[in-house]
């Protein structure tokens, strides 16, 4: 395997330094701080900027990029054609593997992110119970368990589990939802609910 980084004392720190150039980046280009080389794959064009920390157990791969004083920390990962900016947080054993997450975004707990939504307006969004996902990221924002409420949110709105067919439908009219994202809005509505049966929520 081709190195395409090496690690550089920066203080008590380490920041990296890359030894070929990358979708980005040029040979010699400073980037940010890492714990360690299983923090940052090899592989791909995945990287770091200076600014951003990768910590922990925390893994980043593929051609994900953390940019813009974010940090990727404890045992998340962080993979695919993410990019992580803006201030962002993503920490506990989140998995993230696509999208844009930025604004000052903290995702942690057990979440599973995937396909390509942009999340950006400051959310705490987390998951738990024995590493199942009740929060998870779909190509137009976020569905998710509201344990307040017992309810599904979409988005910020909470909808009852018995009538949401009714009420998604009103949804997609209002935010002009078409029917590829409606399969896909769906799909994951019935994997929380599946979720909220198992926990004894329905």
């Amino acid at each position: 395997m081709r190195l395409k980084y090496e690690m550089v004392a920066d203080g008590e720190d380490n920041r990296i330094r890359a030894l070929r150039d990358l979708d980005g980046v040029d040979y010699g280009d400073i980037g940010g701080i890492v714990s360690n080389e299983d923090n940052l794959s090899h592989d791909g064009d995945c990287w770091v900027e200076f600014g951003a920390k990768v910590l922990g157990n925390a893994r980043v791969a593929d051609n994900a990029l953390i940019s813009g004083n974010s940090e990727v920390s404890q045992n998340a990962v962080v993979n695919g054609n993410t990019l992580v900016s803006e201030s962002a947080c993503i920490y506990g054993n989140s998995l993230v593997s696509g999208g844009f997450i930025g604004g000052g975004t903290h995702i942690k707990g057990d979440t599973v992110i995937y396909g390509s939504p942009t999340i950006k307006s400051g959310h705490i969004v987390t998951g738990r119970f024995d590493k199942t996902p009740i929060c998870i990221a779909w190509n137009r924002g976020i569905v998710c368990f509201d344990g307040q409420k017992g309810k599904i949110n979409i988005d910020g709105d909470s909808f009852d589990v018995k009538t949401i067919h009714k009420e998604i439908d009103h949804l997609a009219e209002m935010r002009d939802i078409c029917s590829e994202d409606m399969k896909d809005l769906e799909f994951h509505i019935e994997h929380i609910k599946e979720w909220m049966n198992r926990y004894n929520y329905l």
